[in-house]
């Protein structure tokens, strides 16, 4: 009982993390997509007025771009609330994470905290992968451990997951989840890719930066 007490105030402590790292990743997201947008018909407004009396001629497209500003706005709004939607990564760990252990998987990550920071569509195309692939280890790999290794360099973000289970036939009669990831990558312009080495089945996930 005391160590599911400590177990329960473990999550509970992460669950706290996740929901900080949620708001941070929302600020970040505000302040990058909108903050200077906002700025932008501040300044355009002011100067909408001073030409309303010096040069009533060019009020009408600094007004026209004030409009066209603010619709695009409310198009960035609606994208950030459709991707708050989605799950980040850190909240895909720790859902899986508790499936693992439940499972008897050991979970292992390389750099999750850069991968914390990666823009939130980024992080929404490969939790729904990731999922799909850690549920294939608890599944049908046969697994002890799996590790996850996040990295990136100038032009993609990569995902790589490596379980030490026995090699299966990947293409099942009736499956969809190796053609739902590998769909999820093509959707983002990304490649999906899985083989079987040494170690056991080795997935890998990558998406362009831009």
């Amino acid at each position: 009982m005391v160590r599911q007490n400590q177990l329960h105030q473990t999550n509970r402590r992460l669950q706290t993390i996740v929901q900080r790292d949620e708001r941070e990743r929302i600020a970040r997201d505000l302040h990058d997509t909108l903050g200077q947008s906002f700025s932008m018909i501040t300044i355009k407004t002011e100067l909408a007025k001073k030409l309303l009396q010096k040069a009533p001629e060019k009020v009408v497209p600094e007004l026209d771009d004030i409009e066209k500003t603010s619709r695009q706005n409310l198009q960035m709004v609606r994208k950030i609330v459709n991707d708050l939607h989605q799950k980040s990564i850190s909240e895909t760990l720790l859902e899986q994470s508790k499936n693992l252990a439940a499972a008897e998987v050991l979970l292992t990550t390389n750099n999750e905290e850069m991968a914390l920071k990666w823009p939130t569509v980024i992080q929404g195309r490969f939790t729904a992968a990731m999922t799909e692939a850690l549920t294939n280890v608890i599944r049908h790999a046969k697994a002890q451990s799996v590790q996850i290794s996040f990295t990136s360099d100038a032009r993609h973000y990569q995902v790589l997951i490596q379980d030490d289970g026995r090699g299966h036939k990947f293409e099942r009669s009736g499956s969809n989840g190796i053609r739902g990831m590998r769909a999820r990558m093509l959707e983002g312009n990304g490649k999906f890719e899985i083989v079987r080495n040494r170690k056991g089945t080795l997935v890998t996930l990558s998406l362009p930066k831009e």
